[in-house]
């Protein structure tokens, strides 16, 4: 699945604003994620269940999701490259988990991203990492992770 140029704003929902579980790939290039609100379950953006996960060159900003950070990401290879994530909230009380919430038992290769001013009342503020392997690997290569807070 590949999810292209496309701009998520001020939406309002129970669950999601994007959804996905089960795919073999996902590819979202140039996604603009704006002012969306989640009341309940994991986020904003929720990629669950994925082999491979592409995030590139996508502007997420002022987006509020309950408890487990307002983008969720669990999949076997995670790579996020070039990305803005800036101004999100999780607010559920101290179970909130920072505005990336990443969950992977595999390799995550977060490069040149940008996660600023995010805010959660729980744990990880800008990236919470539940690394839930001994093998899995973690690449960290040119980000700037500054103003968060949790």
């Amino acid at each position: 699945m590949v999810v292209f140029n496309n701009i998520f704003t001020k939406n309002e929902s129970y669950g999601f604003s994007l959804y996905t579980n089960g795919l073999l790939y996902l590819s979202a290039p140039d996604v603009e994620f704006k002012s969306n609100f989640v009341s309940s379950n994991k986020g904003t953006v929720y990629i669950s269940g994925n082999n491979f996960l592409n995030l590139e060159s996508n502007f997420i900003t002022n987006n509020s999701g309950s408890t487990e950070g307002t983008i969720y990401l669990s999949s076997n290879l995670i790579t996020a490259r070039n990305n803005i994530f800036t101004d999100n909230d999780s607010y559920e009380s101290t179970s909130g988990k920072g505005c990336l919430y990443i969950n992977s038992s595999g390799t995550i290769n977060l490069i040149n991203n940008t996660i600023s001013n995010n805010k959660t009342k729980g744990y990880g503020g800008g990236v919470y990492l539940n690394i839930t392997n001994t093998t899995a690997i973690l690449n960290l290569y040119n980000n700037i992770i500054w103003g968060n807070t949790a």
